[in-house]
């Protein structure tokens, strides 16, 4: 068993046992936990070492959140195809724009939820002659993330070594900057009625931390997990936090299902229509960084990273 293999069975096992010994009530669990069983895809052969350590999790996740989860092998099968399945989308990779189809029983957690019906009630007041114009914006990055978002939380995660692992997704960047002069560019060039995605450049979240690791001077991060392992720890984390409010979590168990989207978009109409900026994702992430640690988020580069 090579280095990546051991150390997704140790976290594997570390995860089965934290979740067997917290026991932890429903209403501890949070609004987050499933109402019906779940399906996990492995996409490995039944019997093999993957299927063992997924059966296994399977088992464990049961006793915490009270429904079935079934184990099901797909030997082969890429990431796109176990996307395709669940989702029901194209599994070619292309990137979506202002034409895909999109419906609220898509809409993972109750902020995507909650953002698709205003963008409705926007639509309709459109119709009745409102002078609407409606703006996407991808994932910001940049300077001033005070919060941070969920994407600069990442950033924060990374730049204070908590983030040892990563799962195969993809995330589309816009700097925060272009996201701002994107508002204004639709408040004034844009046509009534109309939606603009305000990205930037498509990354997978291996690149963005390998660019993240440049940028710092610090290592990437070189271990990827399955998402059912994602899931499971979203789990945890948040049942942690339940138990220490202090405790901000790393994962949830929406953003680890949202992981399986692609969340790859095209920026084309803005940019033909807007005039839209398109600052390069590495400029936005070095502002991000630099950011953070001018203010205290994260620890500055010393000396030794200097000289990198």
């Amino acid at each position: 068993m090579n280095r990546s293999s051991k150390w997704t069975m140790n976290l594997a096992i570390s995860l089965i046992l934290g979740l067997t010994s917290l026991g932890l009530s429903a209403a501890a669990r949070g609004a987050d936990f499933p109402t019906k069983a779940i399906t996990m895809l492995c996409g490995s052969t039944a019997g093999s070492p993957v299927d063992v350590m997924a059966r296994e999790l399977a088992r464990q996740m049961e006793k915490i959140i009270s429904k079935p989860v079934v184990v099901q092998n797909k030997p082969g099968g890429s990431q796109a195809e176990e996307l395709s399945t669940l989702l029901g989308q194209p599994a070619d990779g292309s990137p979506a724009d202002e034409e895909t189809p999109s419906a609220l029983a898509g809409m993972i957690g109750h902020y995507k939820r909650s953002k698709f019906l205003a963008e409705e009630a926007a639509r309709d007041l459109a119709r009745r002659g409102a002078p609407v114009v409606i703006v996407n914006p991808a994932a910001p990055v940049g300077i001033g993330d005070h919060k941070p978002t969920p994407t600069g939380r990442m950033i924060v995660d990374f730049l204070n070594g908590r983030m040892p692992a990563y799962v195969d997704t993809c995330l589309t960047l816009v700097d925060v900057d272009d996201a701002a002069a994107g508002h204004l560019l639709a408040a004034e060039k844009g046509r009534v009625g109309e939606r603009y995605i305000l990205g930037g450049e498509v990354l997978s979240l291996k690149g963005m931390l390998d660019i993240l690791s440049d940028v710092s001077g610090l290592p990437s991060v070189r271990w990827r997990i399955p998402h059912a392992l994602a899931l499971a720890w979203g789990y945890l984390d948040v049942s942690l936090a339940a138990i220490d409010r202090r405790r901000v979590p790393v994962a949830t168990p929406t953003s680890a299902r949202l992981s399986r989207r692609r969340e790859s978009f095209s920026s084309a109409k803005a940019v033909r229509e807007l005039g839209f900026p398109q600052t390069p994702a590495r400029e936005a992430l070095r502002k991000a960084v630099e950011w953070y640690r001018a203010n205290g988020y994260a620890p500055r580069r010393t000396q030794k990273e200097e000289h990198r």
